[in-house]
């Protein structure tokens, strides 16, 4: 090619100087070839225009999935921040994209992050509120796991939110109903899928018994498992004593008892 020759586009005869660009413009003006992200299923004419949509997190759904295993997944972040690990895993052997399992988001937080809260929707229109905790359990599980990263202990509770009906003399009720499960302690020793099965046990319970009072509630659609984590720091006793400031201290108005043997007395 000479120096300062011009390339002309043979489709819409726009003009370039150097080769790859004028290659560059045919693949992402004139190209048939589309290049479809499996996961989120956008178009795009170049590999690297893919590529970059996926190192970028604009893609949610970057998780890799092997048959018949388990997987630890590293998602690419910022070499600033920590890689958070996943675990994902396949029932079958073809890689089904709305199969894969998402690391739920955030929904919102308090007091610098140590109290988290998470919406799970329902998003396979389960009715049934034993089901849909089986299907949210590994999400659960993952948040719980995520936090112990960070704390070493977790207060966690759970709420199902849903929407029950009944039909009266004036026409079709609804009403909001919040089934829970108050805080439990997860430490790191904590079987998480235990906790899990048992809490989901609880308030399945407490939805039979709601629907067996015989006040006509009809159960109409489930909206969302709320899942909320709080830092927790277990009182460790003797250890926790404060001494007073001086100044108080010499009033000898207050009596500070220090506890050094019995660790177990406020326990």
């Amino acid at each position: 090619m000479k120096k300062n020759a011009v390339l002309q586009c043979a489709d819409c005869s726009k003009k370039f100087v150097r080769e790859r660009d004028l290659k560059r413009h045919r693949d992402s003006v004139h190209s048939t070839e589309k290049i479809t992200c499996k996961f989120c299923y956008t178009s795009f004419t170049r590999k690297d225009n893919l590529l970059k949509h996926l190192n970028n997190k604009r893609c949610e759904r970057k998780l890799e999935k092997e048959a018949g295993k388990r997987k630890r997944v590293d998602l690419s972040v910022s070499s600033r921040k920590k890689k958070t690990q996943l675990f994902t895993s396949a029932e079958n052997s073809t890689a089904d994209p709305e199969n894969i399992f998402l690391p739920p988001k955030e929904n919102e937080s308090a007091f610098q992050k140590a109290y988290k809260t998470f919406n799970l929707p329902n998003n396979d229109s389960s009715l049934g509120i034993k089901k849909f905790l089986l299907l949210r359990k590994e999400e659960t599980i993952f948040i719980f796991r995520n936090e112990l990263e960070t704390y070493k202990a977790l207060k966690v509770s759970k709420w199902v939110h849903c929407i029950y009906s009944k039909a009266t003399d004036a026409g079709k009720m609804i009403k909001n109903v919040e089934f829970k499960m108050p805080n439990n302690e997860v430490l790191q020793e904590t079987n998480l899928a235990r906790l899990y099965d048992d809490m989901s046990k609880k308030i399945v319970k407490e939805s039979e018994d709601f629907e067996g009072r015989d006040l006509g509630w009809t159960l109409d659609e489930i909206l969302r498992l709320e899942v909320r984590t709080n830092r927790y720091s277990p009182f460790r006793g003797s250890s926790s004593f404060i001494e007073v400031p001086k100044q108080i201290a010499e009033t000898k108005a207050i009596i500070n008892v220090i506890n050094k043997k019995d660790s177990q007395c406020f326990m």
